[in-house]
């Protein structure tokens, strides 16, 4: 079921793929989950975008103005779930359509699980994903 999910991520968003790798980017500098941050990175550079672009991501006065407010939602729904209120949702509709936010809201939720889930699996930065000497 969960390879089905991530899957629908790809076939099925209506977020585009620079938002979503910046939502797991965001998710895993967080978790410091070091293996998902080497995903994000290579697919966000695959992308086209430079490590000033990325690294940009991280800070309201460098991050392109219509990421910030998914980015902020991220963080803190990463951080800090519990303390997600109705104003964090109202301030991302403003934004972003329902279909968007609940979307956004699996994506934070897939990123969580593959952080912990490549953590666990004792996976880093620079594990290849065939290397089983791990």
């Amino acid at each position: 079921q969960i390879i089905n999910q991530l899957q629908s991520l790809e076939t099925e968003s209506r977020l585009s793929a620079i938002v979503r790798w910046a939502i797991f980017w965001t998710a895993s500098r967080h978790d410091q989950a070091w293996y998902m941050q080497h995903e994000s990175y290579r697919n966000l550079c695959a992308l086209g975008l430079t490590d000033e672009h990325i690294f940009s991501l991280e800070q309201k006065e460098t991050c392109p103005e219509e990421l910030w407010p998914v980015l902020l939602f991220a963080t803190k729904l990463t951080v800090s779930p519990q303390s997600i209120d109705d104003r964090d949702l109202e301030q991302l509709l403003e934004k972003k359509t329902a279909a968007e936010t609940a979307e956004i809201i699996f994506t934070v939720g897939m990123a969580a699980f593959l952080d912990r889930f490549t953590e666990a699996s004792g996976l880093g930065w620079s594990t290849a994903a065939s290397d089983t000497s791990r």
